[in-house]
């Protein structure tokens, strides 16, 4: 919420001024990395496909954040890093939907929320 409706944005931790700016300078400089949904597609091919090598081949830090259970089609990846090649990505989404191996996909970049997340994790107790 804070993303859509301040100007500027304040980040404390422990009592410390850790992060001010507005919600784009935020992400610029805190920034996390992306986030990618993935629904495969309902083939047989797409049983025993194994997406992460493939993203891997493109980006080698990706990690599958949300664990699939049986039956589950959608997968869920984040990477930290900040220098990838959007481009190259895309292009190998859009090649495994050309091949129905999967039907659907979403990549974002971080948002102030997922910083907030960062700087909440440093917080003592």
């Amino acid at each position: 919420e804070a993303e859509m409706m301040c100007d500027k944005i304040a980040i404390i931790v422990n009592g410390s001024l850790e992060a001010f700016g507005t919600p784009n300078e935020l992400r610029d400089r805190w920034s996390t990395g992306f986030r990618l949904s993935v629904d495969l597609a309902k083939t047989l091919e797409s049983r025993d496909f194994d997406l992460t090598s493939r993203l891997k081949e493109v980006v080698p830090e990706v990690e599958q954040i949300l664990r699939e259970s049986a039956g589950q089609t959608t997968k869920t990846y984040h990477s930290r890093q900040n220098s990838i090649s959007f481009s190259r990505i895309f292009e190998l989404l859009q090649n495994l939907k050309d091949q129905n191996l999967i039907s659907h996909y979403s990549l974002k970049k971080s948002s102030v929320q997922d910083v907030y997340t960062r700087f909440a994790r440093e917080q003592r107790l």
